[in-house]
């Protein structure tokens, strides 16, 4: 291995969070030290005292961190180290000589090393995903329809429509079209968005509701049983045209019914799922839950890892990686040994798309003071103005001097299902500025932290290997170690974002939700530094009368102030039960109490009762506004949020809140 071609592939892994030179015999490379030193000391995070505000271009600047990859690709950097040994080609002489061991090792490297690919690409995909993306991602069809605004409220509405022919046929008759009727054109060639979708009624669907419902008074219980009932309207069956025919559809195929978000959003979307899967388990709908996870099962055995959703056009991006959580929730509630088992060789294979390196890969290396630390960060594999948002992608980076690599850095923002925040901005008021893939975002990194943690778990309880089960708690503990290090501030109390050219923490942007995200993945592991972080909180100015703001900027982006979202209501929720603490757990309560709150007076205020995708911080029972889109109603994972605090909190917020 250490001779062959491919060492030092930047597609290959990075394992350990941490490796330092006093404990492994590997070598830091000279590339990865160069870069540790040549920052200078003020933009450095060894001084916990107090980080520096970043800048663009101090220190490191984006030049000298692309050259450092480009180093890495030529070669220079021709290291790996995975389970504790340096990969080379005299080890594996070595252990091939232990002929008993040799099992072992080879199920331990296949299981930790993935295919020497730089992240992943159009070309590794099926032919027919190839086929469907020359007319739903790129190309002339695509462009001319989306500019022309065949679909003016929506660019969303285009992509999402099944053709009647093969794409082949349709791109050909496109190329005869030349200035005749695009409107007529379209007509003929595609049918009408959602129709390759049947709505259904979940089998294990009850109208009158789960049991709990009826621990509830009857306002309460009403509302409940309302938002359980839109359960049914929210589940959908993929036709079997879709199976039959998949070039002909940029919608994927997956074997069991989808639940959707609602409104616009007619497919399945990744970490969205999560508090759908919750819910549906509130409601007593555990096989529509298992169905939604083994569908993400699914698609990481076609394509090698979950897409932003189940669209061929969100084939670029995955979203923060949460299926783990998903079969780590549905294990402990139902105790499937046979379903656990089923899923953890894909949650493996999922965590091995997460730990690939290069232009697109989402773990980077981090050299500090002699160590070199493994963070994650957010990047999309694409250049091209995404899809489904794609004239406001072109308008966004008309002005900008590289307008593919704003692409990029749109479509890396999506992946971070904060599209868009001002968490990613170089200038808060400027969308251009985006540069999410510069930076190694806080609670990222807690879900892999989680990651780690959950297939540790998991594999244990399945029985696996020692050797696997070992790695993934060193990897855990090592990316512990490199939160601490690098994202934990203890001046503020907060985790932040790092700017990963320049080694330094994002603290000049106002107070976001983000920052106290890994209270949820059970840091910091120290009481006081737990108390402070729960001060630092309860003094951000985050907590408002309707929920907790996601950030406390005010830029008319929809993941910024006014407004608040139900999956930062449950993590922030989650995050301050887990520290545990007297003030961290009344909180959390009051955090449940006011959301709850705002859901129900805003369900209470239209006849047919609304859940929202979004909330307004501010005014309790008022939906959100702001971003690319109207507000959107349904609303899955709001749903999800709303019936399992009510099963387990509904009592006590009856009683009323604070």
């Amino acid at each position: 291995m250490g001779d062959s071609e491919d060492e030092g592939d930047p597609g290959q892994p990075l394992l350990a969070g941490h490796v330092n030179r006093s404990t492994t015999a590997s070598p830091v490379p000279a590339a990865a030290t160069a870069a540790a030193t040549s920052a200078p000391s003020a933009t450095t995070i060894s001084d916990k005292r107090g980080l520096h505000h970043i800048q663009e271009g101090q220190g490191h600047n984006g030049d000298d961190w692309d050259q450092h990859h480009a180093r890495d690709r030529a070669g220079e950097c021709t290291w790996l180290h995975c389970v504790g040994i340096e990969c080379s080609r005299r080890t594996a002489v070595k252990v091939g000589v232990l002929a008993g061991a040799l099992a072992g090792v080879v199920a331990v490297i296949t299981l930790f090393v993935p295919q020497l690919i730089h992240g992943h690409n159009v070309h590794s995909w099926p032919h027919w995903a190839n086929a469907a993306c020359d007319v739903y991602c790129k190309g002339d069809l695509l462009d001319t329809a989306q500019r022309r605004n065949v679909f003016p409220n929506d660019s969303k509405y285009f992509v999402d429509m099944p053709m009647y022919d093969n794409p082949q046929t349709v791109l050909t008759d496109f190329d005869n079209l030349g200035d005749g009727d695009l409107e007529g054109f379209i007509q003929r060639h595609f049918a009408d968005p959602g129709s390759d979708l049947d709505r259904i009624d979940p089998p294990d669907f009850d109208a009158e509701g789960p049991w709990w419902l009826t621990t509830l008074n009857s306002t309460t219980h009403s509302w409940a049983k309302g938002v359980h009932k839109i359960w049914r309207e929210l589940t959908r069956k993929v036709t079997d045209a879709v199976q039959a025919r998949p070039e002909r559809h940029s919608l994927l195929w997956v074997p069991n019914n989808i639940v959707v978000p609602g409104g616009r959003f007619r497919e399945a979307y990744y970490w969205d799922s999560y508090w759908i899967v919750r819910g549906l388990v509130s409601s007593g709908m555990n096989t529509t839950a298992e169905g939604v996870v083994r569908n993400f099962g699914h698609l990481i055995d076609t394509f090698g890892f979950v897409p932003n959703g189940g669209r061929v056009y969100y084939l670029t991006r995955s979203q923060p990686p949460f299926l783990s959580e998903m079969v780590r929730f549905l294990y402990e509630e139902l105790k499937d040994v046979r379903f656990l088992k089923e899923m953890l060789p894909k949650l493996d294979r999922e965590y091995r798309y997460w730990m690939q390196q290069g232009d697109t890969g989402h773990a980077v290396r981090v050299v500090l003071d002699g160590t070199s630390h493994v963070l994650n960060r957010f990047v999309a594999d694409t250049s091209d103005p995404r899809p489904e948002s794609y004239r406001e992608d072109i308008a966004t980076a008309r002005d900008e001097k590289d307008p593919d690599h704003v692409y990029q850095e749109l479509a890396s923002g999506a992946e971070t299902g904060w599209d868009f925040s001002s968490r990613w901005l170089l200038d808060v008021d400027v969308l251009g500025s985006i540069r999410t893939s510069r930076l190694a975002p806080a609670d990222l990194n807690a879900v892999m932290y989680r990651f780690e943690r959950n297939l540790e778990f998991l594999h244990t309880k399945a029985g696996s290997s020692r050797s696997t089960i070992r790695q993934y708690s060193v990897n855990a503990s090592a990316r512990a170690t490199a939160i601490e290090t690098l994202l934990f501030n203890h001046t503020t109390a907060q985790w932040h974002d790092l700017h990963i050219p320049s080694k330094t923490q994002v603290t000049d942007h106002n107070a976001s939700a983000s920052n106290f995200i890994p209270l949820w993945a059970g840091l910091p592991q120290h009481k006081d530094a737990i108390d402070a972080v729960v001060r630092a909180f309860e003094h951000s100015g985050l907590l408002q009368a309707g929920g907790v703001l996601t950030t406390a900027s005010t830029t008319g982006q929809q993941w910024d102030s006014p407004n608040a979202w139900p999956p930062v209501q449950w993590l922030l929720a989650a995050g301050l039960q887990t520290a545990g603490t007297k003030e961290a757990l009344a909180l959390a309560d009051v955090i449940k109490c006011r959301w709850l709150n705002t859901m129900q007076l805003a369900w209470n205020k239209e006849k047919d009762g609304i859940m929202y995708e979004k909330y307004n911080a501010f005014e309790p029972g008022t939906g959100g506004g702001g971003g690319e889109y109207v507000p959107q109603t349904g609303f899955g994972w709001t749903n999800g949020v709303a019936l399992e605090w009510l099963r387990l909190f509904g009592t006590t917020y009856e009683k009323g809140c604070t």
